[in-house]
C-alpha cells in the first residue's frame, strides 16, 4: 500500500500516523499498515485539487491570485 500511495502521488509524511510515515527522529506516532482516514482525506484533497488546476491551471498564479483580491471596479 505504501509503494501504490507513491504511485498515486503522496510523498512521506511525518505530520499525522500515516502509512506514509518515516523512521526518521522527528517523525513521531504510529506507523499503521493500512491507509488511515487522513491518509485519504489527503488523497481526496489531492484530487480536487488536481481537478481544479486542470480546469484553471493559472488558479496558482501570483497575478491571479492579487486580482482575486482587487475589488472589481477599483
Amino acid at each position: 500500500m505504501h509503494e501504490l500511495m507513491h504511485a498515486l502521488g503522496v510523498g512521506h509524511r511525518c505530520h499525522w500516523p500515516s502509512i506514509m510515515g518515516l523512521s526518521r527522529p522527528q517523525c513521531v506516532g504510529e506507523f499503521p499498515t493500512k491507509p488511515t482516514a487522513d491518509d485519504i482525506a489527503y488523497l481526496e484533497f489531492m484530487t480536487r485539487l488536481a481537478t481544479v488546476l486542470s480546469a484553471q491551471p493559472d488558479a496558482w498564479q501570483l497575478q491571479e491570485a492579487v486580482a482575486s483580491l482587487t475589488p472589481r471596479g477599483s
